[in-house]
């Protein structure tokens, strides 16, 4: 997929990662690697912020030029 983006927009200001909680894919950290491997010039994420995997994804920063927080999941939690 993101070879196609890629192919598509040449040099693509952002690929967004997103849906649902996706630091729980299972190849979450592969995905970061790969977007970093081509000419993509940031990678963001959004996330639900309950998981705890939001704990791994903060260790990672470094790879991530930004982090979106998803609140209506948050909130839904909560009133819960």
């Amino acid at each position: 997929m993101l070879d196609v983006i890629v192919a598509s927009e040449g040099r693509p200001d952002v690929v967004q990662i997103s849906g649902g909680e996706p630091t729980i894919h299972p190849q979450f950290f592969e995905i970061l690697d790969a977007a970093k491997r081509r000419p993509i010039r940031s990678t963001g994420n959004t996330v639900d912020g309950v998981a705890p995997e939001l704990q791994a994804l903060l260790c990672c920063l470094p790879q991530v030029a930004a982090l979106g927080l998803s609140y209506e999941n948050i909130f839904r939690v909560i009133v819960m």
